[in-house]
């Protein structure tokens, strides 16, 4: 959840503990934005994440007012900055606890690529690319299905969408092409039991609900 502090514009993220038989527990703040902007001359916050394995926030900032972001992943009881990521758009944590996804953009300020980053090992020269889009019509973007078990790639046109799956606990696979994209075909994609829920305008004058199973 986030609060706010009297005069203050900028949010502060946190979480509690449910101990068993206990109203809540102590508060831990994840991520102070207000205590960030005293000193800092700018702070925007767009993307702020928790990792699956609850030890890990990942969040993207801009400071000099410029809308170019900076992922930043730390542990969250530390407080240690774990890696930094130059110029990132999106991020999804994969499952395995160790790796980051993430997108940049290209000149135009299209993000464009998927890179994947081991945060223990830390350096960008290990970082590798996953996908490169070359089509202007096309934007990337990460997310995870809700029960965690794939990282979607997605890329989203006005009209159009296409939609790659990663393993969440296998992140170095190599991705899956559920359905490659056509002008005015959308879709989006979720898992459930071994099936891909997904919604789709395809042979409809409204979007309907399909499954498969993924193995197919």
């Amino acid at each position: 959840y986030m609060r706010t502090v009297q005069a203050s514009a900028f949010p502060i993220f946190c979480r509690r503990r449910k101990p068993e038989g206990k109203p809540q527990g102590e508060e831990q703040i994840l991520l102070d934005q207000d205590a960030m902007s005293r000193t800092l001359p700018y702070l925007s916050v767009t993307l702020c994440k928790i990792s699956p394995c609850h030890s890990m926030l990942a969040y993207t900032m801009d400071t000099t007012n410029t809308e170019r972001y900076t992922g930043v992943v730390k542990d969250v009881e530390s407080g240690k900055e774990l890696c930094v990521i130059e110029d990132v758009v999106s991020l999804e944590f994969a499952t395995d606890g160790r790796t980051i996804l993430y997108t940049k953009p290209d000149e135009n300020r299209r993000p464009s690529m998927v890179f994947r980053r081991s945060i223990i090992r830390q350096g960008a020269a290990d970082d590798e690319l996953v996908l490169a889009d070359s089509d202007p019509a096309f934007f990337l973007d990460l997310g995870l299905t809700k029960d965690k078990e794939f990282v979607t790639i997605n890329a989203n046109s006005k009209v159009s969408s296409e939609v790659r799956l990663i393993r969440a606990a296998d992140p170095w696979s190599a991705p899956i092409l559920v359905q490659p994209r056509e002008r005015g075909l959308e879709y989006f994609v979720e898992h459930l039991a071994g099936f891909l829920v997904i919604v789709t305008n395809s042979a409809s004058l409204d979007y309907r609900l399909i499954t498969t199973p993924v193995s197919s």
